[in-house]
This record gives structure tokens, C-alpha cells and sequence, in this order.
């Protein structure tokens, strides 16, 4: 029988070393500006494995009908990247109603492009970038992967992850269900039907970019 103390032993090592597996940098500025209704400098998060090699990317954005949700709900996911190999960068955007889908359409693109621009400094590497979000973060990257619009150079993402996306025919629904306060979804889609087909990513899918 494994003593009391010798249990809590093992339990601190295996924290430890889960721990060391990987390294935190909080808060890292990634624009200056932004279109949101209100002054905005968004934020990001670098999960570094903590080895010298230069790693793969992923840039992780959260979900939560596009006014909910924060990077700092996500520690648990970038720890984990990092233990297997993989380096996590998890930015903050404006939350509707303080920003509507093309700010925080602005502010992802604005992400990818800091990360390629820098991420070689944590040891990642810039020319194995991938973006991954969740149910609203899943369309906003569809988004920024698909609207010509977002960003120039679209050869720096490597392949795009929909985790239970929302949001990929935005226009189709909104028709049948117009926006309404309700999840300020009256600000973050607007009243303007061209709009709700301009934050589809359905209706790009295709087209060159």
C-alpha cells in the first residue's frame, strides 16, 4: 500500500513536470490600433515548448457566441501543445458589443500576421503556422482564412481547424432569424443584410485570394 505522503509526492512531481514542460508569455501586445467602438489593445498568449528546436504553430481562437469568452480559459490547451511538441499562441479580440465580426476579424488577421512576423523569437517556426478556433472562433478564422479582405498573404497559414465552427453561412441564417439583442448579435452582425453575407465564409471558399 503507497503511503499518503508518497502519493502526494508523486502527484507534485508529475505537476512539476508537466509544468516544465512548457513555458508561459502573458500579455504580449500584438497591434496598436483598432476599429473597435471602443479603444481596444487586445493581447496574446505564447504556450513555448522549452526546447531550442523551432516548432510548429498553432494560433488558437476561443469561441463564445462572439461576446463571451477569454485567452485565459485556454491555459490548460496551450500546456498540452506544448508538451507535445507544438507551440500555442492564444490572443484576446474584441467582444461584441464593444467590436462587431469584422473587428474581430481585423484583430485575428492582425494576430497571424504578429505571429509570423515574431514567433521565430520563441522558437516557432514561421512557415508552419495553423489556425485553430472554436464554435465563434472557428468562424472568425473561416473568416480570415476565406475573405480576401483580411489578410495579403495567406500562404503563412499551413491549414485551418474548425472545432465545432459556427457561423460559416452567416447570411443564410440571419434571414431566417434577424438579429436581435440577444447575445448582441444586433451589433455584432449589424442590420445590414451585405454584411451577413460579407462575414459568411461560405460564400469565399473558392475564390482567389
Amino acid at each position: 500500500m503507497i503511503k499518503p505522503f508518497r502519493i502526494l509526492t508523486l502527484l507534485f512531481c508529475a505537476f512539476f513536470l508537466v509544468s516544465c514542460a512548457s513555458k508561459k508569455i502573458n500579455a504580449i501586445p500584438y497591434l496598436t490600433k483598432s476599429a473597435a467602438i471602443v479603444e481596444s489593445f487586445p493581447e496574446l498568449a505564447v504556450f513555448q515548448p522549452r526546447n531550442s528546436k523551432k516548432k510548429p504553430v498553432v494560433i488558437f481562437i476561443h469561441g463564445g457566441y462572439w461576446n463571451e469568452g477569454n485567452k485565459d480559459m485556454y491555459g490548460f490547451l496551450g500546456r498540452d501543445f506544448a508538451k507535445k511538441g507544438i507551440l500555442t499562441v492564444i490572443p484576446n479580440y474584441t467582444l461584441s458589443p464593444e467590436g462587431n465580426y469584422n473587428t474581430m476579424a481585423e484583430e485575428v488577421a492582425a494576430a497571424i500576421k504578429w505571429t509570423h512576423e515574431n514567433i521565430s523569437k520563441y522558437n516557432g517556426n514561421p512557415d508552419k503556422i495553423f489556425l485553430m478556433g472554436h464554435s465563434a472562433g472557428g468562424h472568425l478564422i473561416a473568416l480570415v482564412g476565406t475573405n480576401p479582405k483580411y489578410l495579403e498573404n495567406t500562404e503563412m497559414i499551413k491549414g485551418i481547424i474548425l472545432n465545432d465552427a459556427a457561423g460559416l453561412d452567416m447570411f443564410t441564417y440571419l434571414k431566417g432569424n434577424p438579429p436581435t439583442k440577444r447575445h448582441n448579435y444586433d451589433v455584432t452582425w449589424t442590420k445590414n443584410q451585405d454584411n451577413w453575407k460579407d462575414a459568411s465564409p461560405i460564400y469565399f471558399i473558392g475564390l482567389p485570394l
